[in-house]
């Protein structure tokens, strides 16, 4: 018996089968018509002809909404360009994007790839107490599991827990301590770039010495440094004319072909008493020279016989290796007893840092920093310069701290060399991240940083651990920086209620020193203690000093 197909009754479905025109229809109707092209859109469906049939996820109505409504003031938050795309999932996780509503990632490095900024380098500022310090501690313990090393020079013993996180000996330097530094180390560069080296040690020699007279060096004091590192490292010193039509030869120093490594009270003994052979070549006698120099060769002497000896005198002692990925040079003794010494003491510490910096095995390094408001001088603010400037070179992120944009106005008068300076640090930076500032200093803020009048009301009202980040001087970021309760240990530099405070109450907790143990009762923590703090290395004698 012959089954009969049963024809499909005529009803809706059929009726839209007829009005809603097949892809194949379309397609070959769009391709007799001449001219320009466009492919048609497909209508979803079980075979993809745009049919409407049962089971076909589709329906016969689209969904209708209702509209919303809404007053003014709450549709404002809707403008589209209140909404910020972000800068993406660029590096390790920071805070929270409030104005995107996002997370927000940042690596210096890949900031730089993806063309966001200019260059890696890092500004941080803040009140006391905005948490800026916490920032850079996370930056850097995150980027430590991201493949990131750290060079550090600590003025306020911060960091030292910061290094037994992640499994480092910080370095206490000071006087009486066993460290020793030696500012002229060569590194890994010195067979493979000897010239290099000799200028990377006369650019320290300079900047130490413009930091001892605070001021900048004549041509006279300037030529004594050259003749003294070419006596010290075996090298040559060469008179080529200068581009002053009135002044007389310059002298250059040739690096020898394996130069010496020189240390400080070689180079000071070399300035006392040049080689007859080198002073021969300039234009001036030797007693000349050493009435124009005698200022720069007493200064220099407080290194080797004043209250600085014993610290960069000799030569290292630490263990700072290649595989050394992060390092902490602690001078929280300098700056509490010889505060005015902090600059020589920057420089040299800085110095000996950068000789490890210029391994170039492709690693991405940051170099802090921190309280620099402490010792702007000439001398650190040309040092510091030249740091940034070459920061692209060496892969490396330079991270100044400070409190107040003031620290960087304070630097020099209105038109002078250090504020000039000090203003090229701003101009050398990618990023700026601005956390609470007081009213006062809100012009200083729009003048350096390029605040707009929004961002003026906001950057006073900041609550703490919130900053305004401020990218390439062109993108603004309102982020929230958030810390795990591991970071916590390493990052709260507040002091501990005393002892007659009492045991914590219900539901708070009780704050322990990195690598103590729960004690079996609840007790008060004790009076004056740093949350958090170990007894410093120097106070027993071990200071990550070799035996």
């Amino acid at each position: 018996m012959w089954l009969k197909r049963r024809s499909r009754p005529d009803g809706p479905l059929a009726k839209v089968d007829v009005q809603v025109p097949r892809v194949r229809r379309t397609r070959t109707a769009a391709a007799a018509r001449p001219g320009p092209t466009w492919a048609a859109e497909t209508v979803p469906g079980v075979l993809g002809d745009g049919a409407l049939r049962p089971m076909s996820g589709r329906q016969l109505r689209r969904l209708h909404l209702p509209p919303h409504r809404a007053t003014t003031d709450v549709l404002q938050a809707v403008y589209p360009w209140m909404a910020d795309a972000g800068a993406g999932a660029l590096g390790p996780l920071v805070g929270h994007n409030l104005l995107g509503g996002g997370t927000w990632c940042y690596d210096p490095w890949e900031y730089y790839d993806a063309g966001l900024v200019t260059n890696p380098n890092l500004m941080v500022l803040g009140e006391i107490g905005s948490r800026k310090s916490t920032l850079v501690k996370c930056m850097i313990a995150r980027g430590y599991e991201f493949g990131r090393d750290a060079y550090i020079t600590d003025v306020k013993d911060e960091y030292s827990d910061l290094a037994d996180f992640v499994g480092a000996s910080p370095v206490f330097l000071g006087p009486g301590l066993p460290a020793r530094l030696n500012p002229f180390d060569a590194g890994p560069l010195g067979s493979s770039d000897p010239d290099l080296v000799a200028e990377r040690q006369l650019a320290m020699l300079v900047a130490l010495g413009t930091a001892v007279l605070d001021r900048p060096l004549s041509q006279a004091e300037h030529t004594l440094c050259k003749i003294a590192m070419a006596e010290v490292t075996d090298g040559a010193l060469h008179l080529r004319p200068s581009l002053d039509p009135h002044g007389g030869p310059v002298a250059a120093v040739a690096a020898a072909d394996r130069p010496r490594v020189p240390v400080l009270g070689d180079v000071i003994n070399a300035m006392m008493d040049p080689a007859q052979r080198l002073v021969d070549q300039l234009p001036i006698t030797r007693a000349e020279l050493r009435d124009k120099t005698a200022d720069l060769i007493m200064g220099m002497q407080r290194l080797v016989d004043g209250d600085l000896r014993g610290m960069f005198d000799a030569e290292t002692n630490i263990d700072a290796g290649p595989h050394s990925r992060l390092i902490v040079i602690n001078l929280s003794r300098i700056l509490a007893q010889r505060r005015s010494a902090l600059p020589l003491v920057r420089i040299c510490a800085t110095s000996w840092l950068q000789s490890a910096l210029g391994q170039r095995d492709g690693r991405r390094r940051f170099v802090v920093s921190d309280e620099a408001w402490a010792d702007l001088t000439l001398g650190t603010l040309r040092w510091y310069q030249s740091m940034r400037k070459l920061a692209r070179q060496n892969l490396v992120s330079n991270v100044l701290v400070f409190h107040q944009p003031a620290d960087l106005h304070a630097a020099g008068d209105a038109g002078s060399e250090r504020e000039s300076l000090a203003l090229g640090l701003i101009a050398d930076t990618g990023t700026v991240v601005l956390y609470q500032q007081k009213s006062g200093q809100v012009p200083l803020c729009t003048r350096y940083f390029g605040l707009n009048a929004t961002e003026e009301q906001i950057v006073t009202d900041l609550r703490p651990g919130i900053g305004l980040w401020k990218v390439a001087g062109r993108r603004s970021f309102l982020i929230q920086h958030v810390r795990s309760s591991a970071e916590a240990r390493f990052t709260h530099t507040d002091y501990q209620p005393p002892a007659s405070a009492g045991p914590p109450g219900p539901g708070e907790q009780l704050t322990l020193p990195v690598g103590t143990d729960p004690p079996a009762e609840p007790a008060a923590p004790a009076s004056g203690r740093r949350t958090g703090r170990r007894t410093p290395r120097g106070a027993n004698g071990a200071n990550g000093a070799r035996p």
